[in-house]
């Protein structure tokens, strides 16, 4: 019983951050250092708890080294990178490799929609979804503006037109971070609900 409810805080920690992630990076096209830096963190001080940080470390490393050539190539943007390892940091290896393959079989879905012409019609409840999410969040987004008194270490209250610019550079990238949100998401729901976690 120890166990399942451990894992359970890993599981609901990870829905948190990818909810998050998918927001920061449907919206403003980027994964915050702030989110994936404390994911990072919060998942080993966990691990450590459970006594299970060889775990946590090689789902870092395989991130790492499975994100990074696509780094490389400029097909992502480092926030994914870091979004990546840190979903290693609080689920280990084997869920994050589950993970990559769901988010890849979710990009070809909608490679395939958007080639058949049919995108706007399908992709429009996962749109009004995310719609729904950001207007939720609202409030917390409001919040963070004010980081203006923390240096911009958040989302930064001034300088929006410039960011707009900047994060316009970005968008012809997939916005893997969404995908490998909602893939975390769902395996996770379905861990706590269906099997109690993994062991």
């Amino acid at each position: 019983m120890r166990d399942i409810s451990l894992h359970t805080v890993n599981f609901l920690l990870l829905i948190v951050l990818s909810f998050i992630s998918i927001y920061t990076d449907y919206r403003f096209g980027k994964i915050y250092n702030w989110l994936n830096f404390s994911g990072l963190l919060i998942g080993i001080i966990i691990a450590i708890s459970q006594d299970n940080l060889f775990s946590s470390i090689a789902g870092i490393v395989v991130g790492f080294i499975i994100m990074f050539p696509f780094f490389v190539s400029g097909g992502m943007g480092a926030g994914d990178v870091k979004f990546a390892m840190a979903t290693g940091a609080i689920v280990g290896a084997r869920f994050l490799l589950l993970a990559f393959a769901i988010a890849g079989i979710l990009i070809l879905i909608y490679a395939i929609v958007r080639r058949l012409g049919i995108g706007k019609i399908m992709l429009r409840g996962v749109r009004d979804l995310i719609e729904i999410f950001r207007k939720s969040i609202k409030y917390i987004s409001t919040v963070l503006k004010l980081s203006v008194i923390s240096g911009g270490v958040f989302i930064p209250a001034g300088g929006e037109k410039k960011k707009r610019e900047k994060n316009k550079k970005v968008l012809h990238r997939i916005k893997y971070g969404v995908f490998l949100g909602f893939s975390n998401i769902m395996i996770s729901l379905y861990l706590i609900i269906e099997q109690g976690g993994i062991k």
